[in-house]
C-alpha cells in the first residue's frame, strides 16, 4: 500500500524505483534518456486542464483546456492519438459559455445573454483525473460517501435553488425512482450506491454522459431548460428562442380615421359635380362645361 505521494516517489526503500523495472525499464548502457522519458508520462486531469509529469526525471508540464487523451505508462508518447484522431473519440459539443459570478439565487432565463446556448452556471465537484479512467479517476467518488457529501452538498443545493425560483418545487431523482426529497436524498447513501452501480469498471467519461437530467422551465412566458449531472454536480441552462411580440391592440373606433364625403349642395346638385370640377383644373379638359356638367339629382 502507498502512503503518500511524495514520501512514496521519495521512498528510502526504493519501492517506486524498483517499480520503473517492472513496468518494462531498461537501464541499459547505451539507452538514450529520451527514449526512457518517452514511455514514462503520466497526466492527471484537473479542473480547466490537465498536469502531465515524467516519472524518470520529473519534468512536469501543464495543460490549458480540454484534457488530451492520457498517455500510457510505459508506452511513446506517439502512440497517442492526435489531431484527427482525437477529434474522432471525442464527443462533439455545442460551445459553451459561462456565466460571469452568477447568483444562484438570482439566475433565470431573462438574464441569460442570449438564446439556443447552454450557459455554466455550477461547475463540476471534480473532474476525472484521467482520460480513460473508471471509477477511481472520479475524486468525489474515490474517495468515499464523506467526501462525496462534501464536495457534492452545493451542486444539489444550487440546482433546488434555481428550479424553484422557475416554479419547479419537487425535482426528483431519475435514478432511484424510490428517493424522497432532493437534497438529502443526492447526499444520501442510496443515491452514492446507485452512482457506484451504474460507474461499475466502465469509463468515467462514458456513465458521465448518461446520467444528465433535465427539467423544462418557464420563466415570464420564455422557455428553456435546466440540467444536471448526477456525477459531478454540474449544472447548466438554456433557453429557446424568444417569442414572437404580441399583436398590437385594435385601434379605438373613434381614432380610426373616416374618408369624407361631399354633401350635396342645397340647390339639389349631385356631389359628382364637385369632382368633376376638381379633375377638370387638374387634368384641363377640352371643351368641358361647368354648367352642362352640373346635373340635377334624381
Amino acid at each position: 500500500m502507498q502512503g503518500s505521494y511524495v514520501d512514496h516517489i521519495a521512498s528510502t526503500n526504493d519501492s517506486h524505483f524498483k517499480n520503473l523495472w517492472q513496468k518494462g525499464f531498461s537501464f541499459n548502457e547505451g539507452v538514450p534518456l529520451e527514449v526512457l522519458k518517452d514511455i514514462a508520462w503520466e497526466q492527471i486531469n484537473i479542473p480547466g486542464g490537465a498536469i502531465r509529469f515524467n516519472h524518470l526525471d520529473w519534468e512536469i508540464r501543464i495543460w490549458k483546456g480540454s484534457p488530451p487523451p492520457s498517455p500510457v505508462f510505459g508506452r511513446s508518447l506517439a502512440d497517442i492519438p492526435t489531431g484527427a484522431q482525437i477529434a474522432e473519440h471525442r464527443t462533439i459539443q455545442q460551445p459553451m459559455s459561462t456565466l460571469a459570478q452568477p447568483s444562484v439565487v438570482q439566475v433565470n432565463l431573462a438574464e441569460l445573454p442570449e438564446d439556443s446556448r447552454w450557459f455554466l452556471v455550477q461547475q463540476p465537484a471534480s473532474v476525472s483525473t484521467s482520460t480513460s479512467g473508471d471509477w477511481q479517476s472520479i475524486p468525489n467518488v474515490a474517495h468515499g460517501k464523506r467526501h462525496w457529501i462534501k464536495e457534492m452538498k452545493e451542486h444539489a443545493v444550487t440546482l433546488a435553488r434555481i428550479l424553484k425560483a422557475h416554479g419547479v418545487i419537487k425535482c426528483g431523482c431519475r435514478l432511484c425512482p424510490n428517493g424522497s426529497g432532493w437534497d438529502d436524498h443526492i447526499l444520501g447513501p442510496q443515491h452514492f450506491a446507485t452512482i457506484n452501480k451504474l460507474l461499475g469498471e466502465r469509463p468515467a467519461a462514458e456513465v458521465r454522459e448518461e446520467i444528465w437530467q433535465h427539467w423544462e422551465v418557464r420563466h415570464l412566458g420564455t422557455i428553456g431548460v435546466v440540467k444536471f449531472n448526477h456525477l459531478d454536480g454540474e449544472v447548466q441552462i438554456f433557453r429557446q428562442g424568444s417569442p414572437p411580440p404580441p399583436p398590437p391592440p385594435p385601434l379605438a373606433a373613434a381614432s380610426v380615421p373616416r374618408m369624407t364625403q361631399p354633401t350635396p349642395s342645397a340647390g339639389g346638385l349631385c356631389y359628382r359635380a364637385c369632382l368633376l370640377a376638381q379633375l377638370s383644373m387638374h387634368m384641363r379638359w377640352p371643351g368641358f362645361d361647368m354648367d352642362t356638367a352640373l346635373l340635377p339629382c334624381g
